[in-house]
């Protein structure tokens, strides 16, 4: 039979087609899950970072061997910091010398004080527990069997019959929800100290503060939260275990929602529609997420403005050019130049006026350079199934709310500051790993809104929650509103301002 045969064969028989058809599909599949594998070793083995000039270094090695040797040898030693003022100094005068050795061996003579060598040692030491003893005389007539005793007052608390200071109970809430350590392992290292100290007893006072005055000041957060123009959101597991399986846990969600001076997380079972609907019932600004479909009835609802992360846009692009698809590389250059004019506005503290001139003189041209690179990769791609079309149908759906950022100086061009919220947990949920309950788990996501806003301000978490405690053991009614983490930043400012 001829190749001329055999070819006529397959064009007209319909078997021989149905054979080619099914050979294309696996042809497809295979190489989906080589790229689907590629990118999990990627994932696991490889760089997180996805700056430009790291994909550049991965894709060429030459160059990157270049750069690295050369930044080997050009790199300066780092000079060693001077340790903060602030800190305490103890002074320790080491003076071993004789007084045969303050005589001069020439003369015969004293020696003199010319000065000294000083050097500076920082020491850190490892938390050590200690007890204040309060003691409240009583004082009666033991002749008068009318009179009564009378006696000192105690100091307000903010649990009643306590064994712990409010420094304790804010050390323990640092330690767990601001460095991620697991209480299991602070109950350990207090008790090879000697202080047994359990951790049904931590979580014990978790709880009753949550309960007592925590969830008020989440409520005053929120209230912050939905007066802000844009909110970011973003969502990541959680594991909870199963009430009626023991030893299995069931994946739920924590969401984060980032505005104005306000994180906040918030858990549920599952990724519905519900969840950010409920969550945002009467915001009316800005929404600004990855795109996911579970926004979308909100966004309908409340008549938002939805805007798209680029970053989450450009990661696709990334992902292609590091599977070897050079297709990608125009895309990845034009996010440069995108993020540059950010960087730009950044460095040079530009004000909302300035960015948004900025964007529309710039970026709005640089957006049309965009379209006709999109159009062409359309046209030259005739795989629309493939990791390459599949990056170009997130682009062409999510198009306009990509761009909303151009016209409003409040959009950030990227949801990255939801992201690192989202990292925090992410990071430290490979130490605590689960909840028990969905009670605890949602007593955690408000302690982490504490935390994460805290951080997210600039302030320390450990001297706020001192503080909050402080002044609520001294008046329980006290008016949270006033003593949110963004109302305690701004004390701190006006107090800087003042001295």
């Amino acid at each position: 039979m001829s190749f001329d045969e055999v070819e006529e064969r397959r064009k007209t028989d319909p078997m021989v087609q149905g054979f080619v058809n099914i050979v294309g599909r696996l042809i497809e599949r295979i190489e989906h899950v080589e790229n689907r594998l590629d990118r999990l070793e990627r994932h696991v083995y490889g760089r997180k970072a996805e700056k430009t000039s790291v994909i550049k270094s991965t894709l060429d090695l030459g160059d990157a061997d270049y750069v690295v040797n050369n930044h080997k040898a050009s790199r300066k030693k780092p000079a060693r910091q001077d340790l903060p003022d602030h800190l305490p100094r103890t002074e320790i005068i080491l003076d071993d010398l004789t007084d045969e050795d303050k005589i001069c061996g020439c003369c015969g003579y004293p020696k003199v004080l010319i000065g000294s060598e000083v050097r500076e040692e920082l020491v850190i030491t490892r938390p050590e527990a200690r007890v204040n003893k309060f003691i409240r005389n009583k004082y009666a007539y033991n002749h008068c069997k009318q009179g009564k005793m009378v006696m000192a007052n105690d100091l307000p608390r903010l649990i009643n019959k306590s064994i712990a200071s409010h420094e304790t109970y804010a050390f323990f809430m640092h330690q767990k929800f601001v460095m991620h350590m697991p209480v299991e392992r602070l109950e350990r290292e207090f008790k090879r100290q000697g202080l047994p100290l359990s951790r049904s007893t931590v979580y014990g006072w978790f709880g009753q503060i949550y309960d007592l005055f925590i969830i008020s000041i989440i409520k005053a957060m929120k209230v912050e939260l939905m007066e802000s123009k844009v909110i970011n959101a973003d969502e990541t597991t959680l594991k909870k275990q199963k009430s009626d399986e023991k030893g299995k846990c069931h994946t739920g969600y924590l969401w984060v929602f980032v505005g104005g001076k306000a994180v906040l997380y918030h858990y549920n079972d599952g990724r519905k529609q519900s969840v950010p609907l409920d969550f945002l019932e009467g915001f009316k600004g800005i929404l600004l997420t990855d795109g996911l479909a579970s926004y979308n009835e909100v966004v309908r609802k409340n008549n938002l403005k939805h805007a798209n992360c680029n970053a989450h846009d450009r990661r696709n692009y990334v992902d292609l050019l590091l599977d070897g698809d050079q297709r990608a590389k125009g895309v990845i250059e034009w996010y440069s130049k995108i993020y540059e004019l950010e960087k730009r506005a950044k460095e040079n503290n530009y004000s909302k006026e300035q960015l948004l001139a900025l964007r529309q003189s710039e970026g709005i041209a640089l957006w049309e350079d965009r379209k006709i690179l999109q159009e062409q990769l359309e046209q030259n791609n005739q795989r629309p199934k493939d990791p390459l079309g599949k990056a170009l149908k997130y682009t062409k759906v999510r198009w306009d709310s990509l761009k909303h950022y151009l016209d409003d100086p409040a959009i950030p061009i990227d949801n990255n500051i939801a992201e690192r919220a989202v990292k925090d947990i992410v990071i430290g949920r490979k130490a605590w790993m689960f909840c028990k309950t969905e009670e605890s788990a949602q007593m955690n996501a408000a302690y982490f809104s504490i935390a994460q806003t805290c951080k997210l301000l600039g302030v320390d978490c450990y001297h706020y929650l001192i503080d909050l405690f402080n002044q609520l053991a001294q008046n329980p009614k006290l008016n949270v509103k006033e003593h949110t983490p963004a109302k305690w930043a701004e004390k701190i400012e006006l107090n800087k301002t003042k001295s």
